[in-house]
């Protein structure tokens, strides 16, 4: 399928071209997000963002993805929950870490580290959804913006 004003290819469905910015049909509905249309300037687009980048960003580091996509505000709070989480942990373990039990078997040892492996594994769930949530949101701009002709947010 070719765009009507710009004559660039477009997927089929799409009801706004993501070179051009206008409709693809003369019967093309609203835009599904509330906004009200505005073409860009002739030979403005855009730029969709990439999943890849997103995903990598919030790899390396809790909350970059969610900047990159432009969910300041959510990137911000992530970013703060992924420092706090690992800090508490570190706070919670430090009294274990202290005492000595002067090499005898203690009881507290297997309840400290059955305490670490469920702080562990919460600090690795909090990072994986942070990496599924940036690739989601990646998507979900890229689709809107494909659809609309305008960011969703």
């Amino acid at each position: 399928m070719y765009c009507i004003r710009c004559g660039k290819e477009i997927d089929d469905g799409v009801q706004f071209c993501p070179g051009c910015g206008g409709p693809t049909s003369g019967n093309a509905r609203p835009p599904p997000y509330g906004g009200n249309y505005q073409a860009p300037p002739y030979g403005y687009q855009l730029p969709l963002k990439n999943t890849g980048v997103a995903v990598i960003l919030a790899f390396l580091f809790t909350g970059l993805g969610h900047l990159y996509i432009g969910k300041i505000k959510r990137g911000i709070a992530v970013l703060i929950g992924g420092i706090l989480l690992p800090s508490i942990s570190l706070v919670l373990f430090l009294p274990f870490l202290i005492v000595d039990s002067g090499g005898a078997t203690d009881p507290a040892i297997g309840a400290f580290l059955a305490l670490l492996i469920v702080v562990g594994l919460i600090d690795v769930i909090y990072w994986i959804w942070n990496i599924v949530d940036a690739y989601n949101l990646a998507k979900e701009y890229n689709d809107v913006l494909r659809n609309t002709g305008n960011p969703p947010w």
